[in-house]
């Protein structure tokens, strides 16, 4: 190696010597690399490790037993509509019965004529996260033994046995108890049950608000009817079931029939009725549901 011009000869003899040693620098380097990472983090001294940062929390309130995931909606990419089910429970044929207890709600065809869309929607996994999804190889559970026993042909390693088609299990943990399904034969069911969105429109069209009753004088009231009083005059609503603390201008009462006089007085306004929801009941083996 060319040095630079004008250094002693006693300088240049030194710097020749150095570079010469710096290879066994390197060769000796790895020495010190072989040593085991640290275990516990550097952070702390003492060797005790530091507390676990994060949580692990299982759901066993009662949607964990709903057949539909998620409650309020749809979505698909960037499109979301409202779930009418939302907070309810639906099953999909009227024979199971397994954890249909909470909030049960009706039953979904399996009609694929049906242009429906919440139908659709439930019964797809692309919007029903839940839903059988045919690109989805289901395994059985895995279970909590360990070490875990050598695996047979009816029971993988690390899982619970293999659920038999023509007898597969409502619960896994409890094969013997919890009952059994047939997946590989169709019974026609029968009688009747109540099914929801077998119908093409959704949702129905909510009734109008009755409407406001007219002020009518006490001598056409209907007995059995509740009724305020507007203007009392020369009645006594006492007379018509009106009690003596309600026997004034705002006062209450069902009317026991009709009576006389200048007073008047005026019904109840009936509730609106509610939105019927669109599940009805049906033979089980109607055409429209299969």
């Amino acid at each position: 190696m060319r040095l630079p011009f004008g250094l002693s000869k006693s300088v240049q003899t030194s710097i020749q010597a150095a570079l010469a040693a710096l290879p066994l620098v390197f060769l000796l380097a790895p020495a010190g690399h072989a040593q085991t990472p640290a275990q516990v983090p550097l952070l702390n001294t003492s060797g005790g490790g530091v507390p676990p940062n994060f949580m692990l929390t299982l759901d066993d309130s009662g949607s964990m037993q709903f057949k539909h995931m998620p409650e309020d909606q749809f979505a698909g990419g960037t499109f979301a509509t409202t779930n009418p089910v939302g907070s309810n429970t639906v099953r999909w044929d009227p024979s199971d019965t397994y954890q249909f207890s909470v909030n049960p709600f009706g039953t979904v065809p399996g009609n694929i004529t049906s242009t429906n869309y919440v139908l659709r929607a439930l019964r797809s996994p692309d919007t029903n996260t839940i839903f059988y999804n045919p690109d989805i190889r289901y395994r059985p559970w895995a279970i909590s033994t360990y070490p875990l026993p050598v695996a047979t042909i009816l029971a993988p390693a690390g899982r619970m046995a293999n659920s038999p088609p023509a007898a597969a299990f409502l619960d896994p943990v409890n094969p013997t108890t919890g009952g059994v399904i047939n997946l590989t034969a169709y019974t026609a069911p029968s009688g009747s049950n109540t099914w929801c969105y077998s119908e093409t429109t959704f949702p129905p069209t909510a009734p109008p608000p009755p409407p406001t009753p007219p002020v009518i004088g006490i001598n056409i009231l209907t007995a059995g009817v509740t009724y305020t009083i507007i203007f009392k005059g020369t009645s006594n609503f006492q007379l018509v079931g009106s009690s003596g603390g309600q026997n004034k201008v705002g006062g209450r009462f069902t009317a026991t029939g009709t009576g006389t006089g200048t007073g008047t007085a005026q019904a109840d306004t009936p509730p609106t009725p509610p939105t019927p929801a669109n599940c009805s009941s049906k033979a089980n083996n109607d055409p429209s549901l299969n």
